[in-house]
């Protein structure tokens, strides 16, 4: 994300994985300045949390993350200072996903797949005498 849109979305995505985690109405606005615990978060839903954030944010999270930082304003100001995927504008705009490693060799694979159909046409073409 664009540097003056990363914090906003950064607090969106920590809300949407509280609200989850947390069983809340998704049309419920969870204040970024809101504890936790008055979410009703208990040991087993910061566990939960914890690690959705960091399978989503492709990093590792300390255990106590949410008892230390227990908001979403504090959770967010400390992945942007200690979360080096989230902090450095050149990790976060030149950085490539194994989901997109996945996609470049899919799009090899089918253009490899392309060329030998297509010769395959010309072939069965050219034997049916076109």
């Amino acid at each position: 994300a664009d540097p003056e849109h990363r914090s906003e979305m950064l607090l969106e995505h920590i809300c949407f994985q509280a609200r989850n985690v947390f069983r809340l109405d998704k049309a419920m606005e969870i204040r970024v300045d809101q504890g936790f615990a008055d979410l009703g978060m208990d040991s087993v839903m910061a566990v939960e949390l914890t690690t959705r954030l960091m399978s989503s944010l492709n990093c590792s999270l300390p255990a106590t993350l949410l008892f230390d930082y227990p908001t979403v304003e504090a959770v967010a100001d400390y992945l942007r200072t200690r979360v080096e995927c989230l902090n450095t504008e050149k990790n976060s705009t030149n950085r490539k996903t194994n989901r997109d490693d996945v996609q470049d060799e899919r799009c090899e694979e089918m253009e490899t797949l392309t060329g030998d159909v297509e010769k395959e046409l010309a072939l069965e073409l050219e034997r049916a005498g076109y």
